[in-house]
């Protein structure tokens, strides 16, 4: 168990952050509730505020995309992973700005800025990739939960 984790409440049910994005210690095996039961319970916490919308989240999204395919399009991919990183650890400001303009909740801040603090190798920076997919995925079904905008 990570030393820093620390648990949230979400009506009822704990949400542990950060949240491990692998099952091995040399990072090549995602944990197999990753992409499913996590990314499933992370998108019922962001919109436990109903503060949040579905364009927000596809907002940060976006973003993550962007930077991945500047990474992956290169030489280099590692070394531009490096020069990356500043503008990824950057959304820790970004959600906070969100949070501040009620433009995102506070939940979603916290996710933001405790799982960012996970990712220093390019392995990491995908895996919180997919992971961020996988939870537009479950918000986007789920809709009804998340504010209209």
């Amino acid at each position: 168990m990570t030393p820093n984790r620390q648990h949230y409440s979400r009506q009822g049910e704990d949400v542990r952050l950060p949240i491990e994005f692998f099952a091995d210690q040399e990072k090549k095996y995602l944990r197999p509730q990753l992409l499913s039961e996590d990314a499933h319970r992370l998108s019922d916490w962001f919109a436990t505020e109903k503060k949040m919308s579905i364009h927000q989240l596809r907002k940060f999204y976006n973003y993550l995309l962007v930077i991945k395919q500047r990474i992956e399009t290169r030489d280099n991919p590692e070394e531009e992973f490096k020069r990356q990183l500043p503008y990824i650890k950057m959304m820790k400001a970004m959600a906070t700005y969100a949070e501040a303009r009620k433009r995102a909740t506070k939940n979603f801040k916290i996710f933001i800025e405790k799982q960012l603090d996970k990712v220093n190798q390019k392995g990491d920076f995908d895996a919180f990739c997919d992971l961020f997919e996988a939870i537009v995925a479950f918000a986007t079904a789920n809709k009804s939960r998340y504010q209209n905008r």
